[in-house]
């Protein structure tokens, strides 16, 4: 049986683990961003698996429960991660950022969500997409605890977070605008001015034309993604469209592609039965996220494999093998996040081209120039 493994992928996969101490930094101007963000990217990603929110650090300040599972040491400066807690009438007024992605996704319970200039009450595996100078809030309007993930592209934000974290444990300050001026520092900034994003939310635009064959589509179909406008969505999802269990067959809603975050990230969310799976993979040219927000997971992420119960995260860096199986005997949830999006056209072309009864070498060779290596070639039966 073949294996397709390579040396960066076995490197990649050894580095589970490593520490990474936080680097010194002072955050006063964007040329400090821009320093410690150079820093980060001459350190390569590693793999991280967490089991639960409380192996995050915790970077909580007046009423905000927030968990930072992923930093900027950690992913190349590419991403940082974090689990937020909203208690009922907590939140974060309108506020943006100024060179920042927000990936936000409602692991439990519901929330009021603004995007833009649209505000509506969504719940669970709901999504916002936000980019930078677009304008976004979150409140708990419910009478029980909400639970956010939330991802930052590039990172630098949990450095604003835990400032505000030290000043609430060396002060216990309740005044918000305190806070609000210490996150300014870091370009986050609290404003109610309309933006000229703000009115984009969810403007559909028609997807790139596009005919994946081979080597080199990847790359160009990404030159194409760059070209579209980055718009903010505000995606709504109902307990229907992910329950498993009324079809008992694996359901799939893309929350986020190429087309609709200008080739930043496309999301998944996935729901399936017992027996749900991916054999082991790797991506040379894309990151890949995991949340698991429903039943148990067996996931494996470098050369860990580990069944994850809600509340789980693992990041998958450039050249990491990961797959999944649901071994248990009920449905598993889980949200993904690839970044840069792209693999979601060579998927669909896989999956039509193994309808039509291609070879397993063809469909391998595919994969390939597509941006995923599976690492045996039976896995394309």
């Amino acid at each position: 049986m073949s294996e397709f493994k390579d040396d960066e992928n076995r490197r990649v996969d050894a580095s589970i683990g490593e520490l990474r101490p936080s680097i010194y930094a002072v955050i006063e101007s964007p040329a400090d961003f821009a320093a410690l963000r150079q820093q980060w990217a001459r350190h390569a990603a590693v793999p991280v698996i967490a089991e639960n929110r409380d192996e995050g650090i915790d970077h909580s300040w007046a009423d905000l429960d927030v968990r930072t599972m992923l930093r900027g040491e950690q992913s190349e400066g590419r991403f940082a991660a974090y689990s937020v807690v909203l208690a009922p009438g907590v939140g974060l007024p309108a506020h943006y950022y100024e060179d920042t992605h927000t990936y936000l996704v409602v692991a439990d319970g519901e929330v009021e969500l603004g995007v833009g200039n649209v505000v509506d009450s969504v719940g669970k595996h709901s999504l916002g997409f936000v980019p930078p100078r677009t304008r976004q809030s979150f409140r708990n309007t419910s009478e029980r605890p909400v639970e956010l993930v939330i991802v930052h592209s590039p990172a630098g934000a949990e450095r604003a977070f835990e400032a505000a974290h030290d000043h609430w444990t060396e002060t216990g300050e309740q005044d918000e605008s305190s806070y609000h001026a210490i996150l300014s520092r870091f370009g986050v900034r609290f404003d109610d001015t309309l933006l000229e994003n703000d009115g984009k939310t969810n403007y559909e635009l028609p997807p790139v034309e596009f005919e994946f064959t081979g080597h080199g589509d990847l790359e160009r179909l990404r030159e194409k993604f760059l070209e579209l406008p980055v718009l903010p969505r505000l995606v709504r999802t109902t307990p229907d469209e992910y329950d498993s269990s009324l079809t008992g067959a694996t359901r799939r809603k893309q929350l986020l592609n190429g087309d609709t975050s200008g080739g930043n990230a496309m999301l998944n969310l996935v729901s399936g039965p017992p027996g749900l799976g991916a054999p082991p993979h790797h991506q040379p040219t894309e990151e890949e996220f995991f949340f698991i927000t429903g039943g148990q997971l067996e996931l494996t992420c470098a050369t860990e494999t580990n069944a994850l119960t809600p509340g789980a995260f693992a990041f998958c860096p450039r050249n990491c093998t990961h797959g999944f199986n649901n071994k248990s005997d009920a449905e598993a949830q889980f949200v993904t996040l690839n970044s840069p999006a792209g693999h979601e056209r060579t998927m669909a072309e896989v999956h039509r081209m193994r309808a039509q009864g291609a070879t397993k070498e063809a469909l391998h060779d595919l994969s390939v120039a597509g941006g995923f290596v599976f690492h045996s070639i039976e896995a394309l039966g």
